[in-house]
């Protein structure tokens, strides 16, 4: 009997493991593989390079938000559908996918804008999460928020994304 239940530890101690191993090599946004932006990589690699750019400036919290039922919790519709676009791969080498993190406290109440961030001041972004297309150092397309769906959000960036790249 002590066998059988060192056997079954044993398993799962090593499902653990592996679980662990996982979540480590695939990341917690499930594999999404987005290019973290500050405001040096802005100026120096987004808006200098001569191929488009998706740039979505979103808060921690709201990149990180899980599916849930319907509340302020939720979401948004423009991030999940950014994580399925860059999971499909299709524009792998031909956009790169750059995610800026808000810091929190940035946002004045007063002035209804995000004044306390030099690079959301410079690029005037109202709202959460606001996404843009950058080519030859020009913003080509700019949405803030997005859709109330998902498949709608998805379906109206992917169209900015084919455009930029005619």
């Amino acid at each position: 009997m002590k066998k059988s239940l060192r056997n079954k530890v044993t398993i799962a101690a090593a499902m653990i493991v592996v679980a662990c191993l996982v979540y480590y090599l695939v990341g917690r946004d499930g594999g999404v593989a987005i290019n973290e932006a500050t405001i040096a990589t802005y100026h120096q690699e987004i808006s200098a390079s001569q191929s488009p750019a998706l740039v979505i400036f979103c808060s921690r919290e709201l990149w990180t938000r899980k599916s849930s039922t319907f509340s302020s919790n939720e979401p948004s519709p423009a991030i999940l559908a950014i994580k399925e676009i860059i999971k499909d791969g299709k524009y792998k080498g031909k956009i790169a996918f750059w995610k800026y993190t808000v810091p929190d406290g940035s946002y004045n109440q007063v002035t209804k804008s995000f004044d306390s961030d030099p690079l959301c001041k410079q690029l005037d972004i109202k709202r959460l999460p606001t996404q843009f297309i950058v080519r030859n150092g020009e913003i080509v397309w700019k949405s803030e928020s997005g859709g109330c769906f998902v498949k709608d959000s998805k379906e109206k960036i992917e169209q900015a994304l084919k455009k930029s790249l005619q």
